[in-house]
């Protein structure tokens, strides 16, 4: 322990040493809850000992459909993006990606899609443990056209020594924004005339390659992240979706918001017992009327805060370490228990070291209330 270290040492000095040496890096911020991200078009950058964050957002007036048909381009990014140099590569899910951007023209960022649902999400992931990218894209249909949202967090123990020689890719990110604000909109008419059946009044943009608005994979597609703008008490987001394995309703992951709600979930499979006999908490209240749970696999080496919002009613978020099928029992052995029991929000810190760890992300209504939510997941490198 540090402690230990200045056993001899007078205490002023022990004092001064103790704050330098033992203080730990500050977290980044929640990045993943992009209902924070103003809609201004200007980037905000946020920085600390161990991360760099990016943000952007802006209200495009075209549907979700039009703007993910350009984002999924990726030959066609040299057309309307002032940013981008070069853009090449399979834009299918776990694809590959070569990206040269005007702000760092003298280096290929080599990019994988980790994550892909039409027309609403995707991440671009590079680098390693020690120094990695990741971009997100996000778009919701908002007042009649479409929320987008972009964010590249940096994370690594290298990025001290790297940090000094990046650009500020910040003005790159108000440019991105503005483009596609641009080329979107000048699309729109088209695809709105399209779709009616009568022809284009003007030639239609080639997309070459465009993903598709469909699952990616060949299985029953899960939920996409949906939880963008203001969080209101009649929404009704999530309340119809069943759990896939009469447990899990989907699966979460880093720097992904749901909105759900807390009923509609089927059957109760824990309850205050269970609970407590988990070691999850300590409660005089029920828990008997279903609840709303998500998969949450955390990569090694990082930190992840779990943030649940439920301005409208007292729901409570669990966290149980479990990587087996279904849900379980009260006689099952789970590796941790963790919860937050605050009025209507909370937060739990979880932490990988060597290896992934999985997760039953649990929201549940005390003494049998319902309500939406929005249900956070943010990660940071170590």
């Amino acid at each position: 322990m540090c402690p230990s270290a200045f056993a001899k040492t007078p205490l002023m000095l022990v004092v001064a040493a103790l704050l330098v040496v033992c203080a730990k890096p500050v977290p980044p911020p929640p990045a993943g809850h992009d209902a924070q991200i103003e809609l201004d078009g200007a980037h905000d950058r946020l920085e600390g000992d161990q991360y760099l964050h990016y943000a952007v957002g802006i209200h495009i007036d075209a549907p979700p459909e039009v703007v993910w048909a350009i984002l999924t381009d990726a030959p066609g990014y040299t057309s309307w993006s002032s940013t981008v140099v070069r853009l090449e590569g399979d834009m299918s899910l776990d694809g590959s990606l070569a990206l040269v951007v005007q702000a760092d023209r003298d280096r290929t960022f080599d990019l994988t899609v980790t994550g892909l649902y039409a027309p609403h999400h995707m991440m671009w992931q590079h680098g390693d443990d020690t120094f990695e990218g990741v971009r997100t894209f996000n778009l919701t249909g908002s007042r009649g056209g479409t929320r987008f949202t972009m964010k590249k967090v940096f994370t690594g123990s290298k990025l001290p020594k790297m940090a000094p020689e990046l650009p500020d890719y910040g003005p790159g990110f108000d440019a991105f924004a503005r483009d596609l604000e641009a080329e979107a909109e000048r699309r729109a008419p088209t695809a709105a005339t399209a779709a009616a059946g009568t022809p284009a009044s003007g030639p239609v943009q080639p997309t070459h390659g465009t993903v598709a608005a469909e699952p990616t994979r060949s299985e029953a597609p899960e939920p996409p992240p949906e939880a963008v703008g203001e969080l209101t008490c009649d929404s009704k987001a999530g309340a119809n979706l069943k759990p896939r394995d009469g447990c899990v309703t989907a699966s979460i992951s880093c720097d992904e918001t749901v909105r759900g709600h807390s009923r509609g979930a089927g059957d109760s499979h824990f309850d205050a017992r269970f609970y407590q006999a988990k070691y999850c908490a300590v409660t005089s209240d029920t828990y008997d009327n279903g609840e709303r749970i998500y998969r949450f696999k955390m990569p090694s080496h990082s930190q992840a805060t779990v943030a649940l919002e439920s301005p409208c009613e007292d729901l409570d978020l669990f966290v149980l370490q479990w990587t087996q099928p279904g849900c379980p029992t009260r006689g099952a052995s789970v590796g941790t228990c963790d919860a937050s029991t605050r009025d209507g929000s909370g937060r739990v810190e979880l932490e990988s070291i060597k290896n992934p760890r999985e997760f039953l992300l649990v929201v549940e209504g005390k003494n049998g209330v319902h309500a939406p939510f929005d249900l956070t997941v943010s990660c940071r490198g170590k």
